[in-house]
């Protein structure tokens, strides 16, 4: 959100944007949804005076002054979030907002942490703790201030804006600092909707009103030069951004000849069921993404890099790592400082753990845990202080706690297979793109392509990047062949809109709970038999990261799947991702199935 205000109108921006996300929320019945500001400044004098000035506008903070700055920014603001936020505003009780403001924004619920100590900001253990537990519904913080040196070895999954205060022009590689921030703040918060817990994005396509709980708002200065090299800060690290008021929505239909085809009407697409994983399942770190027998590395590095994090000649040698050898004093300390790792609440995520004793020494949990990777800052200590040592397992425990806490009543698939009807999932949908950002090795160019006279395409048009219709072009190429077999010959990209279609791993060893949608469903079918195979282009920067999904797709084949409710006509396959040049062979893997 780029404004010619000053700090005190920023910050109340930010402060409503805040509140309208809680509110939001608590509107879609998500619980325990707080979403945190990050007053971002350069100076340690400026992030104490920004406090302070934060505390003192929000104690005499008026109904009256906030009916009138709402007003007034409604006639201004180009942002359609902020409008959006505004125009909710004008239908409350402003004197009730304004308590509720105060409440949650009060001073107990703010905190500046700026590196005061010799050890850097995350040296002071308060600290540490405070940063690391701000997604618990008992951490009391909703604004945090601090200099540039918070983004070092910090993480936090619902901070929602990051507010920039006491701003000068910068340069491009200060830009790149900014950029790894908000890299930092966009990470996803999986809150619980609707009973079920998302680790991807689900409200894309949904209301404004939901769309703000998987929104992050970077607030800044309107200075084209700053945005460019911001912009540039972001293709360098292979983040997707928009400007809040500058997108376009692309729009399909499906075809009217499909819609009177006997597909449509009786036909049904298919994804597989999911189940618990069983509490007797739950025996060990490694059950919740854990791997306990890796050297874990922890990172407690104090120096500041971010000026020089996209530099990959500075950025050599600028920390060194220290083994840290672990006893029970360091365990039993660093336990006791963590409320979590008490027995009663740990009981809660590990339901087949019997003892805090269990825990520290069984080789399913921390028995293996002999040594920590710690990386320091160049010139640190070659023994670390004892104090330092505790820093590095409570941070260890820290990123223990997150994994089980994110970890434990997961689904996984199964291999039973369920219909859904094809008229009710195959329907007109529209996309929101970016207007105007490169294409240069971020993401291709989504555009809208003319497919009215392709009758085996079931959308009048399809809205793909480069890589999706070049995918297209390739079942193009030799649909005529599979007309000449099978009596329907349908391609459907899917909708994302279409979350009960997610397919979830479902073979021996499950590690991925979290289903994806493959992008393209090819449906043939003939007399005797009707194939339905799963197809998903992948560009190559996401191969490895993505390989689940791969091998997800390739276990599904007729003798390894149970389709309720079918009596064997129906056959479902999966091939490997479709990459530029088919050079996993695609079409081949598709002969092979539909025409032999």
């Amino acid at each position: 959100m780029q404004a010619n205000a000053d700090d005190n109108e920023k910050m109340l921006n930010a402060v409503l944007l805040s509140q309208y996300r809680k509110r939001m929320a608590i509107q879609a019945g998500v619980k325990d949804f707080k979403p945190v500001i990050l007053f971002k400044s350069n100076r340690k004098d400026v992030s104490k005076a920004a406090r302070d000035q934060f505390l003192t506008m929000m104690d005499r903070l008026t109904a009256e002054d906030l009916a009138q700055f709402i007003a007034k920014q409604l006639q201004t603001t180009q942002s359609a979030t902020l409008r959006q936020a505004y125009t909710y505003y004008q239908t409350v009780d402003m004197g009730s907002l304004v308590r509720e403001l105060q409440r949650d924004f009060q001073p107990l619920n703010t905190i500046r942490v700026n590196d005061t100590s010799s050890d850097g900001i995350l040296g002071d253990l308060n600290n540490f703790r405070n940063l690391n537990t701000l997604e618990e519904p008992s951490n009391p913080f909703r604004a945090i201030f601090a200099v540039a040196k918070l983004s070092e070895g910090w993480d936090v999954l619902n901070l929602y804006d990051i507010v920039r205060i006491g701003e000068q022009s910068i340069t491009s590689k200060q830009t790149n600092s900014e950029a790894q921030l908000i890299g930092r703040g966009a990470r996803y918060n999986p809150f619980v909707y609707d009973e079920k817990t998302s680790f991807t994005r689900r409200f894309d396509h949904s209301s404004p009103e939901l769309q703000i709980l998987e929104s992050l708002h970077y607030h800044t200065i309107n200075d084209k030069k700053y945005i460019d090299n911001l912009t540039k800060s972001f293709e360098a690290m292979q983040l997707q951004v928009e400007d809040d008021k500058d997108f376009d929505i692309l729009t399909t239909t499906v075809k009217k000849s499909f819609k009177k085809s006997d597909v449509y009407q009786y036909g049904k697409l298919y994804y597989n069921d999911v189940e618990d994983v069983p509490e007797s399942e739950y025996n060990g770190l490694a059950k919740y993404g854990v791997p306990v027998a890796e050297l874990p590395t922890v990172n407690i590095e104090t120096a500041t890099l971010e000026a020089t994090a996209f530099d990959t000649q500075n950025v050599a040698g600028m920390n060194e790592t220290r083994l840290v050898k672990i006893d029970d004093a360091l365990v039993k300390k660093a336990m006791a400082r963590n409320p979590f790792f008490r027995f009663n609440t740990m009981k809660k995520y590990m339901p087949t753990l019997n003892s805090i004793s269990e825990f520290m020494y069984d080789a399913q949990w921390l028995g293996q845990l002999k040594e920590i990777q710690a990386t320091v800052s160049t010139g640190t200590d070659t023994v670390l202080s004892r104090e330092t040592q505790l820093l590095v397992v409570e941070k260890y425990l820290a990123y223990i706690q997150r994994m089980l806490i994110m970890n434990y009543k997961r689904q996984r698939g199964t291999n039973k297979f369920i219909g859904l009807p094809i008229k009710e999932v195959v329907q007109d949908y529209q996309k929101r793109v970016p207007v105007n950002y490169s294409n240069a090795g971020v993401h291709e160019l989504i555009q809208t392509y003319d497919y009215k006279k392709a009758p085996w395409f079931v959308y009048n048009e399809a809205i793909v990047d480069e890589l999706e219709r070049s995918l297209i072009e390739l079942i193009q190429g030799y649909v005529e062949e599979l007309q000449n077999k099978y009596k329907d010959v349908y391609f459907i990209r899917s909708d994302e809109r279409n979350t009960k279609l997610k397919l979830h791993e479902f073979a021996d060893n499950v590690s991925h709970y979290a289903g994806f949608l493959p992008d393209f469903v090819l449906y043939l079918a003939n007399e005797s038999y009707i194939y339905q195979i799963y197809i998903e282009p992948k560009g190559p920067q996401l191969l490895d990261q993505d390989q689940w999904k791969e091998n997800l797709l390739t276990s599904i084949y007729p003798e390894s799947v149970d389709i309720i409710g079918e009596n064997g006509q129906v056959k479902l396959y999966g091939v490997k991702f479709y990459v530029k040049g088919d050079a996993r062979q695609v079409r081949q893997s598709i002969q092979n199935i539909a025409l032999n």
